[in-house]
């Protein structure tokens, strides 16, 4: 049910984040969302692992065995994968997105409820279990879960969007920044470089 509010209606469910909230049920509520469709698209290609041991024990080939070891193995990649992605999305988007606001003003809340807005956000990530296109709408549920992000985090810290957006966006321009000024110095300092 949480799903579906934060999809359908997400400033209103913003609204309902207690200012006193505690990570640890949004920690649980992404995983789930992403687990959900980890474990899918995983069961999907355990399947297909499957069939193609079959096959080649038809044929006497010996990599069966390889394949329906892979095909036990694709489950447990889903579980390791859903526990831990929640902390990857705290490190790497919460945590930069919360460092600049803080650094730019006031805000409402502490770390948790920046914490919890970015986990509550992944909500479009349950979408990554439709059979066949889930897994390659992957960017799509990902830029819808970044836009939920702004968009909560903007009414749960009481910033203005543009605020919000920058919070999410910084750490991402400055890596490109740094990527081209590298690539520009590398070209720079190449003995082949004439200008």
């Amino acid at each position: 049910q949480t799903t579906t509010l934060f999809i359908k209606s997400p400033l209103r469910t913003a609204e309902r984040i207690d200012p006193n909230v505690k990570w640890n049920d949004a920690y649980w509520f992404a995983a789930w969302t992403y687990g959900f469709g980890m474990l899918a698209q995983f069961l999907m290609v355990s399947i297909i692992l499957i069939g193609m041991g079959i096959w080649m024990i038809s044929q006497n080939d010996s990599g069966a065995i390889a394949m329906f070891l892979m095909a036990a193995i694709m489950p447990i990649f889903a579980i390791v994968g859903a526990l831990l992605s929640p902390l990857a999305i705290i490190l790497f988007s919460a945590a930069p997105a919360h460092l600049f606001l803080k650094l730019t003003g006031e805000k409402q809340g502490h770390f948790s409820l920046t914490a919890a807005s970015v986990l509550y956000a992944q909500a479009p990530l349950v979408f990554f279990a439709i059979p066949l296109c889930g897994y390659y709408l992957n960017g799509a549920w990902q830029i819808w879960a970044l836009v939920l992000s702004i968009l909560i985090t903007m009414r749960t810290q009481k910033v203005s969007g543009l605020r919000a957006t920058f919070a999410f966006l910084w750490l991402s321009l400055l890596m490109m920044i740094a990527v081209i000024a590298l690539f520009v110095l590398i070209l720079v300092a190449s003995p082949s470089f004439n200008p």
